[in-house]
């Protein structure tokens, strides 16, 4: 253990801080005008939700409650305008930085810590820097979306860093008994309760929380004399879990049928089984692992295998390394303490999304986001102990972090662009057909046709199953006013697998083909039948209001359009509402409306 003078060591302090954040800011200053993709869509551009800041704040049943409100914050200050919410991601991924830093310091403060030989400052800006700077986590804070990741990280770590604050506050009297009720201690503790409800209602990587909490009183306090006393102070905690659950659960229903729900929440597919997917994980696990030790070939689309037996070499050969870190996780319980706690984090953190529940992307880089938090403080305590020279270990330091900024760097150039970051995955990925749907779409969007259609096609190629790439040739079809064709295609899009939203997206579609064939009667067919099967979107009611119009139902298109405005109050609405009281003959009140929409459509 090396000893700094107090007055050099807040040098030292204001300095590190001062380079996390600059460069922070530095290797993320390329993507603050990075367009919306993919996810971004569905979650912010065309989330309706987060565009009336009252009504985000008013929708706390929400499970990711704090991350939409944050949107919608965004929303409030500059629209649609992706700089604000570029700012936003790379200001938390840099606090982000600063927790882990000062995580790592209130570790060396515990009872069990104290009296370490390793350099304490060393290993919490080793640490702080190599997470601010690796590329793996560019996808949590480039892509947008991701800000559930990182904000749930944030509240995370600041949780812990409380939970920490207020059991080194905890004061210590006569005959040893301890005094949990000063005014320190109880605030500490309120405020990591507090930023533990906001990670939970952030992300579901938090549900982790309360364990990562019992985990650093295990390593990290003596509870030989106090076991029940610490238990109480961590149970409320637990709790959170509870209130998590027992929200999302109707306990008046049947146990069979509550097991049912529990069954259906605690999956985002149903196209891969819990076995597969557990068995599939254990070789993603390394896979995250290798990324973090050599981050080449990130992906932002990983075309991953699923794997159906435990006997498949790779999966053989993945499980015996995971084994092999955990026995080194247990063997340096007692010797080195800080890599032993730090390879129980990244295991403990990865497993909500890297276990029994199966979701739809087996893989994904910004899963590692949290956990890495770990990985670096292994990496840091490892180098802290194998290298003896001060030197050489701050030499190597700013070599290694200079090669991760320039490569985090880098990999940000393929996100200023949809095409760029496509045409990379497509690159790594050669099989997968989302990525080549998706680039179609990008050239769709530039009305570049002929590419699209020529990547649609190479999607179906790669998966005749791609429900999604028929909607797509169909949309083609109908701008390019084949509407024969367009029909076909959608009709085919109806018979594969949907979700919610391409589902109406299908069924709009192929509601306005029919209108342009002038086929109104099959049109509203069409509306009427999505209307059922979607009776909050404004879109297809307004567009089952103008069919109506068209045939002179003014009644039925005022009640519709009307039905539409009491959901969400867009000017195209009141419109349309204008022109239907106009068609009745009723010019006063089109008049009003007319002015109503144009107020509103000066707001926006």
């Amino acid at each position: 253990m090396i000893l700094i003078p107090a007055s050099n060591k807040r040098k030292i302090v204001i300095l590190g801080v001062l380079g996390i954040s600059l460069l922070g800011a530095i290797i993320y200053s390329n993507i603050l005008y990075s367009p919306f993709v993919y996810d971004d869509r569905g979650t912010i551009v065309e989330n309706e939700t987060i565009k009336t800041l009252s009504e985000s704040f008013t929708n706390i049943s929400s499970r990711r409650y704090v991350g939409l409100l944050s949107f919608a914050l965004n929303y409030s200050i500059g629209g649609l305008n992706v700089f604000s919410y570029h700012i936003l991601n790379v200001f938390i991924h840099i606090i982000n930085a600063f927790l882990v830093y000062y995580f790592v310091t209130l570790i060396f403060k515990t009872p069990k810590m104290s009296d370490s030989e390793l350099s304490k400052e060393f290993i919490a800006f080793t640490a702080s820097f190599m997470f601010v700077s690796h590329p793996i986590q560019t996808q949590a804070v480039t892509y947008i979306v991701q800000r559930f990741t990182s904000m749930a990280t944030m509240f995370y770590l600041t949780s812990i860093v409380f939970y920490l604050k207020a059991r080194l506050s905890l004061k210590t009297g006569a005959n040893d008994k301890t005094k949990f009720f000063s005014a320190p201690t109880l605030t500490f503790y309120f405020l990591s309760f507090l930023t533990a409800i906001l990670a939970m209602k952030t992300k579901e990587i938090a549900l982790t929380l309360p364990f990562a909490i019992i985990m650093c009183e295990l390593y990290f306090f003596n509870l030989e004399r106090k076991r029940l006393k610490i238990a109480i102070f961590f149970l409320p905690i637990l709790l959170i879990l509870l209130i998590f659950f027992g929200g999302s659960v109707n306990l008046e229903k049947s146990v069979n049928d509550i097991l049912t729900d529990i069954d259906y929440m605690s999956r985002e597919t149903t196209n891969i089984s819990r076995t597969d997917y557990v068995i599939t994980q254990f070789r993603v696990i390394i896979t995250y692992i290798r990324l973090l030790f050599f981050p080449v070939n990130l992906n932002f689309d990983y075309d991953y295998k699923i794997y159906k037996t435990m006997f498949s070499l790779e999966i053989f050969l993945s499980l015996i390394t995971i084994l092999f870190f955990i026995a080194i996780a247990i063997w340096t319980y007692k010797r080195a303490k800080l890599i032993s706690f730090a390879i129980a984090w990244f295991f403990l953190a990865l497993s909500v999304e890297s276990s029994i529940i199966p979701i739809r992307d087996v893989i994904n880089e910004h899963r590692v986001y949290l956990p890495s938090v770990g990985f670096f403080i292994a990496c840091a305590a490892a180098l802290d102990q194998i290298l003896l020279s001060r030197k050489i270990k701050i030499s190597l330091v700013v070599v290694l972090v200079s090669v991760l900024s320039l490569s985090t760097y880098s990999r940000n150039n393929v996100w200023r662009d949809p095409q760029f970051l496509w045409q990379d995955v497509i690159t790594k990925a050669p099989n997968n057909a989302r990525a080549y749907n998706n680039l179609g779409v990008v050239f769709k969007e530039r009305k570049k046709y002929d590419i699209a259609v020529e990547l649609f096609n190479k999607s179906l190629k790669a998966n005749h199953n791609y429900t999604a790439v028929y909607f797509n040739l169909g949309d083609v079809q109908y701008r390019l006013g084949n509407y024969k064709n367009a029909v076909v295609y959608l009709k085919q899009a109806l018979t594969g697998k949907l979700n919610p939203q391409l589902h109406l997206d299908i069924l709009n579609k192929l509601g306005r083909t029919y209108s342009a064939m002038g086929q109104t009667e099959k049109a509203i067919e069409i509306f009427e039948e999505a209307v059922k099967l979607f009776p909050s979107s404004v879109v297809l009611l307004n567009n089952l209001g103008v069919q109506y119009i068209k045939i002179n139902q003014i009644d039925s298109a005022i009640e519709i359009f009307e039905k539409a405005i009491s959901i969400n109050k867009k000017p195209y609405l009141f419109n349309n509402l204008a022109l239907a009281y106009e068609k009745r003959g009723d010019k006063e009140k089109s008049s009003l409306l007319y002015q109503r929409a144009l107020e509103l459509g000066n707001n926006e």
